[in-house]
């Protein structure tokens, strides 16, 4: 039970330090030309609803039982790393259109 409880609180922290650097990524991207702002809100779409899959997958970890915990921990482990990864790439994208 504390296990699964330590992993429900850690993971609520990276989200929201995730949705800050959201925010932010949306703000600087506000600033960009009007073609490359249009990637980057197709882009951020996207990391929106990864990042809404992610809140539903810790949802149902909230609501599981102690003995099927650790099979809904790997289906959101999945998620978070494809959420992150996402996000890492539109930082990336993101960094080298601002110095085109």
């Amino acid at each position: 039970m504390k296990e699964k409880m330590t992993y429900q609180e850690q993971l609520k922290k990276k989200l929201r330090n995730l949705s800050d650097s959201l925010a932010e990524l949306t703000f600087k991207a506000e600033q960009l030309q009007d073609n490359a702002t249009l990637e980057f809100e197709e882009q951020m779409e996207s990391l929106r609803d990864k990042q809404q899959k992610v809140r539903e997958k810790l949802q149902e970890l909230e609501e599981a039982s102690d003995e099927a915990w650790e099979d809904i921990k790997d289906g959101l482990d999945h998620a978070w790393s494809d959420l992150k990864k996402s996000l890492d790439s539109a930082w990336s994208r993101f960094k080298s259109d601002k110095k085109t």
